[in-house]
């Protein structure tokens, strides 16, 4: 859009411009953010220091990329259990991207109903899986109940796949692949700690958000998914 777009676009949306505006001090000026906002405690970490918790936040900077100030300016209700949620997708992740574990062996740790990372002995994370594993515990059930059901999803999606995706796939397959990966966990999280009822609109446009998510990883991951010996890229394109 251009300037002239913008100003009337925002100008019919002004809840939109202030949350943007918001979130934009947020990450460029953190310091003078921490003085009255929630997030004050919440970012970096400071409120869970010497804790499984503070580990967790630990690996969530160092593996989430942009993600990571996006859950770090969650509300607190839910960065932490989405924080979990990220990490425990990322140890499946990592498993499903290292090429030295047989196609075998990955497709029965995706569809273990325990899977015990911490054996794979090349990944911090998965090394100190146990603090992940232990914050996972203190949750509210009807979290640890969402992530649950939704890692299971993802994971017998993924032992689906593992295969398929080293030969030919169509764009339908890289469709619904993506789809088993990226889940519908968030709205389950949101919609448990009822800031949001995901029953009203349109729940295409919540999926082809989640797809556009996935899709963008694989995109900005191809050359080095490429160097790595793995194809995401579907064949038929």
């Amino acid at each position: 859009m251009d300037l002239a777009s913008d100003a009337l676009y925002f100008a019919l949306r002004p809840q939109q411009l202030r949350s943007l505006l918001q979130l934009s001090a947020l990450f460029l000026y953190p310091a003078s953010s921490q003085t009255n906002s929630h997030h004050s405690q919440l970012q970096h970490g400071l409120t869970y220091e010497a804790t499984t918790a503070g580990v967790c936040f630990d690996y969530l900077r160092k593996t989430g990329r942009s993600l990571r100030p996006v859950i770090e300016a969650l509300h607190p209700e839910l960065a932490l259990p989405i924080c979990i949620f990220y990490l425990i997708l990322r140890g499946l992740d990592t498993i499903e991207d290292d090429v030295s574990i047989p196609v075998g062996r990955k497709r029965s740790i995706f569809t273990a109903p325990s899977v015990q990372f911490k054996e794979e002995k090349d990944r911090d994370l998965l090394v100190d899986f146990n603090n992940v594993n232990a914050e996972f515990k203190k949750m509210k059930s009807a979290y640890q109940k969402a992530i649950g059901e939704v890692t299971g999803i993802m994971g017998h999606g993924m032992a689906d796949f593992i295969q398929s995706m080293e030969g030919d796939t169509t764009v339908g397959e890289y469709d619904l692949y993506c789809w088993y990966v990226a889940g519908d966990g968030l709205t389950r999280l949101f919609t448990e700690a009822e800031f949001v009822d995901f029953t009203i609109g349109d729940s295409n446009l919540h999926k082809s958000m989640g797809l556009m998510l996935y899709k963008n990883n694989i995109i900005r991951d191809v050359w080095e998914d490429h160097c790595d010996g793995r194809r995401l890229w579907p064949q038929e394109a």
